[in-house]
């Protein structure tokens, strides 16, 4: 696996900090990269231009090396990235040259009042970035070899591919696991189809109770696959709305992270989890990942 972990701060080390507690696989390359913004001003200072870029740099590598240290002695390839330019437009770059399969960054605000809003950076890569992408959130607690993840089921490419994710980390066997599918009641192609004729609704109905015994079905054979990791996996049905929902139950939870693919499928009728997706990275207490699966060229 190729990581990309944007670092702006030095309190981002709460990053390194939850990559250690997920378990990145061994040979995992991790590039702290730094984006260095230059003021358009000092264009008209050529050698005081050179000196600020020299010490911006060095500062930067500093900064790196201090958020880096969680991840020491993790079988893991370090590197250290300082680039001149705008943050969102340079990571996307990066990712693309790179061939990068996760990035990583933090919603930091300045503001108080904005501290669980998505900064625009962060905006950007959830709706460009062609890799996936996790949003980490200072946790609310440490970690001691436990973490509660939610992960969001359905039956689209991408949530397969959230699911062969997690299965790719070195989780803690702590780990609580909940498998959740979140169907939208009242409005699905079936409830619709089921209001214009009389005669429909007891063939609607079958075609409902074969749906749920599908997706029974698979959240079982997921809940096999991470149970035999060692780890602890709760099955949880609801419904509603799909963003309201997930966000209730991890929070209801304490989740430390929420899992998710960036597009899925409900009912019998595909929607675009783009917008579900970034209302639960916008608005979660806890780190999301949004997962995108292999596109077919």
């Amino acid at each position: 696996m190729n990581v990309l972990v944007g670092v702006t701060q030095h309190r981002d080390s709460h990053m390194t900090r939850f990559l250690k507690a997920l378990g990145l696989a061994r040979g995992t390359t991790v590039n702290m990269m730094h984006v260095i913004e230059f003021p358009p001003f000092m264009n008209q200072y050529t050698s005081v231009a050179d000196d600020w870029k020299r010490q911006a740099s060095a500062n930067a590598h500093k900064l790196i090396s201090r958020v880096v240290a969680p991840l020491s002695r993790q079988g893991l390839t370090i590197r250290s990235l300082v680039e001149d330019g705008q943050p969102g437009p340079t990571l996307l770059d990066a990712v693309t040259r790179l061939g990068i399969d996760l990035t990583v960054v933090s919603p930091y605000r300045s503001s108080r009042l904005a501290k669980f809003l998505l900064g625009s950076v962060t905006e950007l890569l959830l709706s460009e970035m062609p890799s996936s992408v996790l949003v980490v959130r200072k946790p609310r607690r440490e970690f001691h070899g436990e973490l509660t993840i939610v992960l969001a089921m359905d039956f689209s490419r991408d949530a397969k591919a959230a699911a062969k994710f997690l299965l790719r980390l070195r989780l803690p066997r702590k780990c609580r696991m909940i498998l959740l599918h979140v169907e939208e009641a009242g409005e699905t192609l079936l409830d619709r189809l089921s209001r214009l004729d009389t005669e429909l609704p007891p063939a609607i109905e079958k075609a409902k109770r074969r749906r749920k015994r599908h997706t029974r079905l698979m959240l079982d054979r997921i809940s096999g696959q991470l149970q035999q990791r060692g780890l602890l996996v709760d099955k949880m049905l609801a419904e509603g709305i799909p963003a309201a929902q997930i966000l209730r139950i991890a929070d209801r939870h304490r989740a430390d992270l929420i899992v998710m693919g960036s597009k899925g499928l409900t009912g019998l009728e595909r929607y675009l989890l783009g917008s579900v997706s970034r209302k639960v990275a916008r608005h979660a207490l806890c780190s999301v990942l949004v997962v995108k699966g292999a596109r077919r060229a």
